[in-house]
């Protein structure tokens, strides 16, 4: 069994709800790519300040990156403030959006980022975004935030990664170098690449016996965590 080492959350299955809506919410478990196909707009994006007004909810989230629909640096929420069915997103939370309105159904793909984390390539690909390598930087940054415990300053770490082979990073007293060969002591990355200015980066580091995901997105200039785990191998 994997134990959570270090997570926002932990959560890979197709649909999760909340224990107060899952009673409430009769929804067929769909992966959410057939969500990204099927919806006008799949964005990431962070929620600001719900708004209660009586029986209404309006909650503006900014756009931090757009995969599919029109490019708009919002998306404003107007929906009942106590539907039967319905995700709540918290000021300040980073999300993935799959709306066609103004409406975010759980039913419809839009739970929590951890529940969906796993699944962002499949997401990504289903609305058409194009993918390139991730550059270095977002990788260091990626590294940095899932490995901190791991890597215990240890003078020489290999990392197997085809697309930097023969370039090295520093991180702390720990120098990094990329190759394309396997090394059973590595940091192995198996998924890394950019879309829209969002970076996702998945892999192993086979000596610790740790498997890690980091979500990253660019935010003047700089690379902001969207989303990170690392869990037992």
């Amino acid at each position: 069994m994997l134990r959570l080492l270090a997570a926002f959350a932990l959560a890979t299955a197709p649909l999760v709800l909340a224990a107060d809506t899952a009673d409430a919410c009769s929804c067929v478990a769909r992966p959410f790519s057939d969500h990204a196909k099927t919806e006008k707009r799949v964005v990431l994006a962070r929620a600001g300040k719900p708004i209660k007004n009586g029986d209404a909810l309006e909650q503006r989230f900014t756009v931090l990156a757009t995969f599919k629909g029109p490019a708009d640096p919002t998306f404003t929420l107007d929906r009942r403030a106590t539907p039967p069915c319905a995700t709540n997103y918290k000021e300040g939370e980073i999300a993935i959006l799959m709306s066609s309105d103004t409406q975010l159904d759980p039913c419809h793909g839009n739970v929590s980022l951890e529940s969906m984390a796993s699944q962002f390539p499949a997401i990504v690909a289903a609305t058409g975004t194009a993918r390139t390598d991730a550059p270095l930087p977002a990788i260091e940054q990626a590294i940095r935030i899932a490995l901190p415990k791991f890597l215990h300053q240890r003078p020489e770490i290999p990392v197997q990664y085809r697309s930097y082979a023969g370039t090295s990073i520093t991180i702390d007293k720990s120098k990094l170098t990329f190759s394309a060969a396997a090394n059973a002591q590595a940091i192995s990355l198996e998924t890394s690449f950019v879309a829209a200015n969002v970076v996702f980066v998945s892999g192993r580091y086979k000596r610790e016996g740790v498997r890690f995901t980091v979500l990253l997105f660019l935010e003047n200039k700089t690379w902001k965590t969207a989303f990170t785990q690392t869990v037992e191998n």
